[in-house]
């Protein structure tokens, strides 16, 4: 190898082992090459360096790091639109699933970005039926892809994350991060669609009760237990609610620490975001 000329892709792979890999080699790739660091992390997830001698340089004919950036956002595109005909699939599911089947004018209406009455009208249903059509899955502890993903994209499993390799509520954690990664598929190739909108607010409902994440979507603990015995009972009856509520890992142990003050704060949350989507949904069917 020395006697012959290295291509670019051997040239960075040497520059990052030289660095002991990780941060410092990705930083070490920036410096050789002047690719921002953002996507050299965003290469080093691609193409593996640490088995690059062994795959990279012929898996990628010893291009370098642009041409594999450039195959790798390729790929991307493909994934977002491999994930809008699986969305368009589902939603379809959806509405056959509540009785009100898709006409040809509401199916076109889901994949154009103009916010007309009619989609004002059409965005309540769809959200309506997509919730369905995720709690039928949670029931059945289905998934909106593979389970795999999870542990891929997150760096852990659900049963790692959670602690439960079985029941409601680990159905519904399958469900609800394959619903999650599937939809961040359609971002931002297709965010302004009123498909992608309609998941993304399905997702954003679900995750402030069920899985929460900091922010003003965060609900206190004792209000959360009461708003997911709700949910549950109108969207999945047929799941056993005391044991989803006892083994959930986000209420054990909590329930006690806010008291009813908390269930006023929560009523307040709740009040602002319904307030916040009427005015959104006002805007759109003007």
């Amino acid at each position: 190898m020395n006697n012959q000329k290295k291509t670019p892709i051997q040239i960075e792979y040497e520059a990052y082992r030289s660095a002991g890999g990780g941060p410092a080699g990705i930083r070490a790739i920036c410096q050789a090459t002047g690719v921002h660091a953002i996507d050299a992390k965003i290469l080093a997830q691609v193409c593996r360096f640490d088995d690059l001698m062994a795959e990279g340089v012929t898996e990628y004919g010893g291009e370098g790091t642009q041409a594999v950036l450039d195959r790798a956002e390729a790929g991307k595109h493909e994934v977002a639109k491999a994930s809008l005909d699986f969305w368009m699939a589902q939603v379809s599911e959806a509405f056959e699933a509540v009785g009100a089947p898709l006409t040809a004018t509401s199916n076109s209406l889901l994949v154009v970005e103009d916010a007309t009455a009619q989609q004002g009208q059409l965005y309540w249903q769809a959200v309506e039926a997509v919730r369905h059509l995720f709690f039928g899955k949670a029931t059945r502890g289905e998934a909106f892809g593979p389970i795999e993903r999870v542990q891929q994209k997150l760096g852990r499993s659900i049963e790692e994350a959670y602690g439960l390799s079985d029941g409601p509520f680990y159905n519904m954690a399958k469900t609800y991060w394959t619903f999650k990664l599937g939809v961040q598929d359609l971002v931002p190739d297709y965010t302004a669609l009123l498909l992608t909108q309609v998941l993304l607010k399905v997702e954003l409902d679900i995750a402030s009760v069920f899985f929460p994440t900091p922010g003003l979507t965060r609900l206190p603990v004792r209000f959360r237990a009461w708003k997911q015995r709700e949910m549950l009972q109108q969207y999945a009856p047929e799941i056993d609610v005391d044991r989803f509520l006892s083994e959930n890992p986000v209420l054990k142990g909590k329930a006690t620490q806010k008291g009813c003050l908390g269930v006023v704060i929560g009523l307040l949350v709740i009040c602002a975001v319904a307030a916040a989507i009427a005015r959104l949904a006002w805007a759109m069917i003007q």
